[in-house]
């Protein structure tokens, strides 16, 4: 379990890091390509990592809630705009001494693109849900709303879809 205290997160907005593209939509907008010097960060990272994801509807508040976990305004571009503002997965590798697990791991963080978007297939979402369950340490299914109330393809039809993502 990845436990974190917010109250001990430095308050600062001085760090240099950003957040990275680590997966972006083909052409098309049904399929993922993997940004290679993204993942190459992230395989140069010596110590054990969790990776926590947060997946869910569009303009849900996964980006905010990302930003509110790192104590920061500028972690994660939230949209204010109707269009959604992630595209893709993007991740964001803290800081050792910004946040760690209770284990003493290195937190990353990733933020995806929102399901149900404009262009975006049911397929689609369902790609972005398998590799965020796959990858992750812990998943976050974010909603604003009770589950069983959103649109019709939720956490149970994306897991059906995500068996036929990686053929």
């Amino acid at each position: 379990m990845l436990q974190v205290a917010l109250a001990d997160l430095p308050l600062g907005e001085d760090e240099e890091e950003e957040a990275f593209q680590l997966l972006k939509p083909a052409a098309g907008h049904d399929r993922l390509e993997v940004n290679e010097v993204v993942l190459e960060k992230l395989a140069a990272i010596k110590e054990p990592v969790s990776l926590v994801s947060i997946v869910g509807p569009y303009h849900s508040g996964k980006s905010f809630l990302l930003n509110v976990l790192m104590n920061s305004t500028r972690g994660f571009t939230v949209g204010a705009k109707p269009d959604p503002e992630t595209r893709g997965v993007w991740i964001r590798i803290l800081p050792k001494e910004k946040l760690r697990g209770v284990d003493g791991s290195r937190v990353v963080l990733l933020d995806t693109e929102g399901f149900y978007g404009d262009g975006a297939s049911r397929l689609y979402d369902a790609r972005i849900f398998a590799v965020s369950t796959l990858i992750s340490s812990h998943l976050v299914y974010n909603t604003l709303r009770t589950i069983g109330k959103d649109p019709p393809v939720f956490p149970e039809i994306l897991d059906k879809f995500s068996c036929y993502t990686f053929r």
